[in-house]
């Protein structure tokens, strides 16, 4: 096994209790938040981009859950990341993975 890294035990767990938690918190925004998610988005990112909005409910909700998640779930799932620094990363990525036009009239 040459170039091969050897992973300790607690990392190889973290790693993939990491890619559980992503894994899981698309599925929820998928289902709980259908009418309003995009493509490839998180709870954090939907969260993070509602607290961005100038007014209204949504905004109340996304900056009450914001708020939880960045200082109860992230901590414990090892994210160094607010909600709004994580909906910025998406959006990014959704820039290089679709088409211009194709997730536009979504944000």
């Amino acid at each position: 096994m040459m170039g091969s890294k050897r992973v300790s035990g607690v990392s190889w767990f973290k790693q993939r209790a990491f890619f559980l938690w992503v894994t899981f918190s698309m599925t929820l925004c998928a289902v709980l938040f259908l009418p309003w998610f995009l493509p490839r988005e998180t709870v954090s990112g939907l969260m993070g981009r509602w607290s961005l909005r100038i007014y209204g409910t949504r905004r109340q909700v996304g900056r009450a859950v914001s708020r939880f998640l960045d200082g109860v779930i992230h901590p414990v799932v090892g994210t160094t990341e607010t909600c709004v620094q994580i909906h910025r990363m998406e959006r990014a990525a959704r820039k290089l993975l679709y088409v211009e036009g194709e997730t536009d009239g979504c944000e």
